[in-house]
């Protein structure tokens, strides 16, 4: 007897590729662009550094207007000795007089002078208050505001301060009217005082740039 043959007949190679189920590509994957991310909160680096500028100009004012040594000389008194006389804004003080204040007496570019310098150490104090309330409300969105008065604060007080010290250096030796024309010296508490006029300045420079960068 014959033996029939098992093989199967080979399948249509057109019927098996439809069979099989299209591969879909997947989607090139897109280049997202780098965006920098952003915390919502404004930089306190340089508002930092302006604050500590803030501190040392309100010490070096204090310091400055409130000492009587903006100007110092010595005057020789025949059978007495050396009579060291040391002014400030409010009072003058020497060796052999004590330390006298008021306003009696003392000249009109002097008073200019001390008003100016107040109203420096007030401003400055409006440039600490300000610059504390924003460093501890910082995210909130209107304190923002708190940062461009400050610098405002700071920019008036350091124009206020450097007139006050320019008005007294340019009267240097119109201190006193007993004394006129006498050679006078400018002394520590003068340099203080101008020390704080420029760190008034440098805070608000750096509040400027903290602002616009």
């Amino acid at each position: 007897m014959m033996r029939k043959s098992s093989t199967s007949p080979s399948p249509d190679p057109d019927e098996s590729s439809e069979q099989q189920p299209e591969q879909e590509t997947p989607p090139k994957r897109q280049q997202e662009a780098w965006v920098p991310m952003q915390s919502g909160k404004p930089s306190l680096a340089l508002s930092r550094v302006a604050l500590a500028c803030a501190v040392i100009a309100f010490v070096h004012n204090t310091v400055g207007f409130s000492c009587p040594f903006w100007v110092v000389t010595e005057v020789d008194i025949p059978g007495l000795g050396t009579n060291k006389i040391n002014i400030g804004l409010f009072r003058g003080c020497s060796t052999f007089g004590g330390c006298e204040g008021g306003s009696d007496g003392v000249k009109t570019w002097r008073l200019a002078a001390a008003g100016l310098e107040i109203l420096g150490f007030i401003f400055t104090v409006l440039t600490l208050a300000g610059l504390g309330l924003f460093l501890l409300l910082s995210s909130r969105t209107w304190a923002k505001w708190l940062r461009i008065l400050s610098a405002i604060f700071a920019a008036l007080a350091g124009c206020l301060i450097v007139s006050a010290v320019t008005l007294f250096a340019i009267n240097i030796d119109n201190v006193l009217e007993e004394m006129p024309g006498h050679k006078f010296d400018l002394s520590w508490s003068f340099a203080v005082a101008a020390n704080a006029s420029a760190f008034c300045i440098f805070t608000a420079i750096l509040l400027v740039f903290d602002i616009l960068f």
